[in-house]
């Protein structure tokens, strides 16, 4: 394969996630040794590149005239790997606030049985999501999402936003997976309650009654395809 196709390949197999896969292509780009590729490879790199920054907004120069493919993507990987570090370093204080002005709004704090109780879930929903006959794009989204959920497990405070999005992802692909669907949401909605039981636990706070709840389309509603 050449080492085109292979970057090629690369941007396909890249996180969902805009800013993380920006950070992922640079990563990959500074194990190249460009003076070791194809003579045009440093010019196609560039062109990905670039490319990518102007298409998912990223804040970083695409590739302009007079400047050299090699020192474009040089200054792009000083920018991606800049960029990185000042992500982690915001997302380390922002934690830090938190603590300091005793802000816990938003997270659970799980007890180790609720922690693998939730894995075990998310385990059976990974496998229904595997066998489905979901598009290959439409699995790897989903799988990239599930994995940040099972990190986000295992903290300390796991924060609980990216659950009740989840849930509206599976909802909207309910149709196209297999009836395995119907047991996957509610596995879902049962990881939900756990995790908004000991949210609520956390904050001090009495979850609304189940008929006040707003409520998703019934799994019936996406047919039995």
């Amino acid at each position: 394969m050449s080492s085109r196709d292979d970057l090629l390949r690369r941007i396909e197999s890249l996180p969902s996630d805009s800013e993380d896969a920006f950070f992922a292509l640079c990563d990959h780009l500074r194990t190249i040794d460009f003076s070791r590729t194809p003579g045009d490879f440093d010019q196609f790199a560039a062109d990905v590149l670039s490319a990518f920054i102007a298409r998912y907004g990223i804040d970083a120069p695409t590739f302009g005239r007079g400047v050299s493919s090699t020192d474009y993507i040089s200054t792009v990987l000083t920018i991606g790997g800049r960029k990185y570090d000042l992500a982690a370093i915001a997302g380390a204080l922002n934690e830090y606030d938190k603590k300091r002005e005793g802000g816990e709004f938003g997270f659970a704090a799980l007890s180790s049985d609720e922690k693998v109780a939730i894995s075990n879930k998310l385990g059976d929903i990974r496998d229904v999501i595997v066998a489905s006959r979901l598009s290959d794009s439409k699995k790897k989204s989903l799988l990239d999402r599930l994995a940040k959920l099972e990190t986000e497990v295992q903290m300390d405070k796991t924060p609980t936003e990216r659950f009740f999005s989840f849930l509206g992802d599976l909802a909207m692909t309910a149709g196209e997976m297999s009836t395995n669907a119907r047991p996957a949401i509610e596995d879902f909605k049962d990881i939900l309650r756990i995790v908004m039981r000991s949210r609520a636990k956390s904050e001090g706070a009495t979850l609304p009654g189940s008929g006040e709840w707003p409520q998703l389309p019934s799994p019936s509603d996406f047919g039995d395809n």
